[in-house]
Parts: C-alpha cells; sequence; structure tokens
C-alpha cells in the first residue's frame, strides 16, 4: 500500500488489527530482545561514567603542555590497576556493543542508501557510538585523555536520546515521540527566525557597553537575551558593568 501510495488504507480496521498481529507475533520479540540488550548497555554505560573517577580535567594546572590535553601522573587514574571487575566487564561490553552496531549501521546503510541519511536516529546512532567509542577506547590502553570525558558527556547524553526513539516503536509512546520531534522542528524554526532580533539586540547593548572585548562581548549578550525570553527581566545579576549607573539604566530601558 505504501509503495504504491495507498496509504489511507493502512488506517482501516482490519489493515490496523493484520499490521497490530504481524507486529505481536513477529515485530515485538524481536523488539523485546534489542530494548533489553540496548538497556544493559545504557546501564553499564552510566554505572561506569559515574562509578569510574575522571581526570581533574576541570585544573587547568591539570593540563600537560607536552602532551596536548593528556592528564598528568599526579592526576591519572589507571584503569588497569583501579578498575573493578565489573567496570571491566562493562567497558568491554559497551566496546564489543559499538562495533557491533557500526557494522549494522554499515549494513543498513547500504541496504537504504539515499534514504538512510533522512532518518534523524540514524544520525543519533552514530554519534552515540563514535562518542561512546572515543570514551571508552583510551581506557583498554591504560590512557585518560581530557577529551575523552566530553565525549563521555556527550555519549550519555545521546543514549538516553537513543532510548527514547527505542521506546518510540511502543503505540503507547509513538504518538508522543512524533509529537516531541514535531516540537523540535517546530522550536529550532522559530530559534532560527528569532536569531536575527537576538543578535540584533546583542549589538544594541553592546553599543552602550564600550572599551570592551567585541567579540566576547556580543556572545555575552546572545546569552543575556535568550535569558530574557526565558522571562527573566533583571540585568542586575548578569550585568558586567554594575558601576556605571548610565549604562544600567539604557541597557534597562533598551529591554523595556
Amino acid at each position: 500500500m505504501v509503495k504504491f501510495g495507498r496509504t489511507n488504507h493502512l488506517t482501516h480496521p482490519l489493515c490496523e488489527t493484520l499490521l497490530r498481529q504481524k507486529w505481536i507475533s513477529y515485530g515485538f520479540p524481536i523488539y523485546i530482545l534489542d530494548l533489553s540488550i540496548y538497556l544493559c548497555f545504557l546501564f553499564l554505560l552510566s554505572y561506569f561514567i559515574i562509578t569510574f573517577p575522571s581526570c581533574n580535567h576541570h585544573d587547568p594546572i591539570s593540563w600537560n603542555s607536552k602532551t596536548t590535553d593528556l592528564c598528568l601522573k599526579n592526576n591519572f587514574i589507571s584503569f588497569k590497576t583501579n578498575a573493578t571487575t565489573f567496570q571491566i566487564i562493562s567497558i568491554w561490553f559497551i566496546v564489543l556493543y559499538c562495533f557491533l552496531n557500526f557494522i549494522m549501521e554499515i549494513i543498513q546503510l547500504i541496504h537504504d542508501g539515499s534514504e538512510y541519511f533522512s532518518d534523524i536516529e540514524n544520525y543519533i546512532q552514530w554519534i552515540l557510538y563514535v562518542t561512546t567509542s572515543v570514551f571508552t577506547l583510551p581506557f583498554l590502553f591504560d590512557q585518560s585523555w581530557h577529551y575523552q570525558w566530553v565525549a563521555g558527556s556527550i555519549s550519555i547524553f545521546t543514549a538516553y536520546l537513543a532510548l527514547l526513539f527505542l521506546l518510540g516503536r511502543f503505540f503507547i509512546y509513538g504518538i508522543y515521540v512524533i509529537m516531541f520531534l514535531e516540537i523540535m522542528k517546530t522550536l529550532l524554526h522559530v530559534l532560527s527566525l528569532f536569531s536575527i532580533l537576538i543578535f540584533g539586540f546583542a549589538l544594541t547593548f553592546c553599543v552602550t557597553k564600550p572599551f570592551s572585548h567585541v567579540i566576547y562581548l556580543i556572545n555575552q549578550e546572545k546569552i543575556k537575551i535568550l535569558i530574557l525570553n526565558t522571562s527573566e527581566t533583571s540585568f542586575k545579576d548578569y550585568d558586567y558593568f554594575k558601576h556605571n549607573v548610565h549604562i544600567e539604566k539604557s541597557n534597562n530601558r533598551i529591554s523595556i
């Protein structure tokens, strides 16, 4: 029906019953197995990120200029000597899961062709597997890098986002996932349009703040405008020029 443009017939009660029975008989068991394995992957990834101590990548002193962003020895925590048995099992399961899914995504890409790039879920999957691999592989070589924890923060977010898409295959959750995607598309369209005004407002406030670094100030004012758009009306908590009463009054007039 989809091939010949008869999608309106899919809403017929007979077609809905047939599709539901096929899903329960064939698709649902495979889906439950896939979901169970993914939940194990998500649990182990969350457990490892929470329990294994990260390199002190917030302290600039811990950065080694000779080896770019490799952790210094006094801040380095060896995975081979400090990891528990369950953490070692977790890291190997995560790496193996990512490797197998890389192969599956490549097979799906070959099978679907250009249609593969029209599904946003595929992009989420690639981001998840790449960032997770970047995060986990250095541990197997007993190394710790600052950038791998950045990749870890991205991977844990995309992992839960991918779970959202995975739950969308349930009948009771599917409509809400579709609503979420449509709302996100609408929000991005609105932000892309109003970004013109946000940039204009940022430049307006930059005029009232002379003798400042322009690029840094523009970015600062963009954030301030976004805060104002979320019902915040006071500049006092965000203004770096509190000592200048004239500038503060000017900013308040512009915001009004």
